[in-house]
């Protein structure tokens, strides 16, 4: 997550400058504030202006404020590994500013399986789904194997960075 950080004094005067920041950097949103300050001291009260980001969903962050709860996201997740499908879970599904314990609740709660592979997801949603499945299934799914977790309406998958993710409805 990366935030473009200028000033709206400098973007009045028609100048764009500023500089990138990755969230992961810091603690908190203070350190996170004073950063920026830090970079605009040839101003006396600089006013923030946040001009860009990157892999933030919309409703996190405006022009002038950013949410508190994204300076917590390895606090909160149990596999930060996961944190950039999360995101893209939360754009997609979610946005507006939902609260993000309540997305990564979410996420958790529902995240059933995920790989790189349908062949093998496939295969995963028939062991979480007819665990003990026996060779009669197997002949009968494998033709439509695809179909057969679309047809499921208490799932459904997510695409993100050349991994499907399986999930519960809810």
């Amino acid at each position: 997550m990366r935030v473009y950080c200028g000033t709206y004094a400098k973007y009045n005067d028609g100048n764009i400058s500023g500089h990138w920041l990755d969230l992961e950097d810091y603690t908190d949103k203070d350190a996170f504030i004073e950063a920026c300050k830090e970079l605009h001291n040839d101003e006396t009260d600089p006013e923030l202006m946040f001009q860009d980001y990157e892999n933030i969903p919309d409703g996190y962050m405006t022009e002038c404020s950013i949410d508190e709860s994204l300076f917590l996201l390895s606090d909160l997740m149990e596999n930060t590994d996961e944190i950039p499908a999360l995101l893209h879970f939360a754009s997609k599904y979610f946005g507006n500013g939902e609260p993000l314990e309540n997305v990564i609740n979410e996420f958790q709660d529902r995240f059933i399986c995920k790989s790189s592979d349908h062949t093998d997801l496939f295969w995963q949603y028939l062991e979480i789904a007819y665990p003990g499945y026996d060779e009669d299934l197997i002949s009968f799914l494998s033709p439509n194997k695809y179909s057969c977790i679309e047809d499921d309406c208490s799932l459904w998958t997510m695409e993100f960075e050349n991994e499907y993710y399986l999930f519960h409805h809810g």
